[in-house]
């Protein structure tokens, strides 16, 4: 099983109409912004919803102070990981789709050199996510890096 990764910072929001405001619910962020600003300590809460393009993440947590990236529904902790997934498909034609999990879309078709999240920081934890359409979801370069889905 897989533990989260300690920390006492900050708490964030992502949706898909965010910015580069406060980072609050009324005023959240970009999934980019938040991927280039959380540091430390922060828990990014990131909404359901469709993420297009190629994103990097460079900042490092620290043993002592994680960095974690969590995908909710509607409300925050709506999906909860633990051991392996916690999604259950009802019907196996069908992928998991924006309307329940935070989804990171690539272009048409996977393409070996494209990637999701070029992740560089350590101490970096992402939860409840789905890649679509890259060859690589995480690139990661980073030591202590935690995939929950």
């Amino acid at each position: 099983p897989f533990s989260d990764l300690p920390r006492s910072g900050n708490t964030y929001y992502v949706t898909t109409s965010g910015g580069t405001g406060t980072g609050t619910q009324g005023d959240p962020w970009s999934l980019q912004h938040a991927l280039s600003t959380a540091v430390a300590g922060d828990l990014v809460w990131v909404q359901a919803g469709s993420y297009a393009g190629n994103f990097s993440q460079s900042n490092n947590g620290t043993s002592s102070n994680g960095i974690i990236f969590r995908g909710y529904k509607t409300t925050t902790g709506d999906i909860a990981s633990t051991i392996g997934s916690t999604f259950v498909r009802t019907n196996t034609s069908t992928d998991p789709t924006a309307t329940d999990f935070p989804v990171i879309q690539g272009a048409d078709g996977p393409s070996a050199s494209d990637w999701g999240i070029n992740q560089l920081g350590d101490y970096v934890q992402f939860e409840n996510f789905v890649f679509a359409d890259y060859g690589i979801g995480i690139l990661q370069h980073g030591d202590i890096v935690i995939g929950k889905m």
